[in-house]
């Protein structure tokens, strides 16, 4: 899929949330440590979410800010390497797991970062705004649920 408008990197991250879901549910299932179970669970509940909040965001957007070509911009910060599939397999370490999801949402939240700035209309801009609210606050509900969760 090739990403050249707004509604491609709403697309696209969406499918970054749908694979990381999915490849965190294997993981899970393929465990054998209650603790690192307990976490892929969590996680992979928390990536489903994420991605019904982005189609929720995406329904509400204004369709022009939909339609807005980004290729310039992410000929220079490509998502199309962010593919969680590549993840040979998850580590038994649950601070492992951590950074490995963490470094994926950092760069989905870069890349809406990236775009935000360079919105030139105030309809994709409000748009690229709610997304990486969106992700940056979420992200880090699920850094302190995790954390949280391996304290117990």
């Amino acid at each position: 899929m090739r990403t050249e408008t707004l509604q491609d990197v709403i697309a696209r991250t969406r499918s970054f949330h749908e694979q990381l879901n999915k490849r965190l549910q294997e993981g899970r299932e393929a465990s054998d440590r209650s603790r690192v179970t307990l976490l892929l669970d969590y996680l992979a509940q928390f990536e489903q979410t994420l991605a019904e909040l982005v189609t929720a965001i995406e329904r509400g957007a204004d369709g022009k800010a939909l339609n807005t070509w980004c290729y310039e911009y992410l000929h220079k910060y490509p998502i199309d390497h962010i593919d969680v599939t590549s993840i040979s397999s998850l580590e038994e370490d649950p601070d492992r797991v951590m950074e490995v999801v963490m470094n994926y949402h950092n760069e989905v939240i870069g890349l809406y970062r990236f775009l935000h700035r360079r919105m030139e209309t105030e309809s994709s801009r409000e748009l690229m705004a709610n997304l990486k609210t969106l992700e940056e606050q979420q992200t880090m509900q699920m850094m302190q649920a995790a954390n949280r969760l391996q304290d117990a």
